[in-house]
């Protein structure tokens, strides 16, 4: 809504008012642990960079998408070296909890995206994973 400012009827304000539909803000509760997410993450990221052979990756917490795209994105970049995680990120849906954040490999930046599922309620599995550069 604009409000004309007193003494000044060119000049107007506009003062927002809250939406009746509006939402309160309160945290969220995940239904995965932090640091279980983290590392997952970590284990893949470093997969993809060439810092741990992907063996390492056990088929109870990684989809067999994710280990073959982690193969091929290992053939097809030629960047190696340590990984440094500078943020993660979860969001819980319905469908599990999506893990989103940014990295730096060998000094360049580089985002991901992953899907955790927990489809028996045992375990957490990596589903999907893609890096941005």
């Amino acid at each position: 809504m604009l409000i004309p400012l007193p003494g000044h009827t060119h000049l107007k304000v506009l003062r927002p008012v809250k939406p009746e539909n509006a939402r309160e803000t309160k945290s969220e509760v995940l239904p995965i642990d932090r640091r279980t997410a983290t590392g997952l993450t970590v284990l893949a990221l470093e997969t993809a960079f060439g810092m741990r052979p992907a063996r390492t990756l056990a088929k109870q917490r990684f989809e067999p998408a994710v280990r073959s795209y982690l193969a091929a994105y290992l053939r097809r970049r030629p960047d190696r070296g340590p990984v440094r995680l500078d943020s993660l990120h979860l969001r819980a849906d319905a469908a599990g909890v999506e893990v989103f954040g940014s990295c730096t490999v060998a000094g360049a930046p580089r985002g991901f995206t992953a899907r955790l599922v927990n489809p028996e309620r045992l375990r957490w599995r990596m589903r999907l994973l893609r890096i941005l550069s």
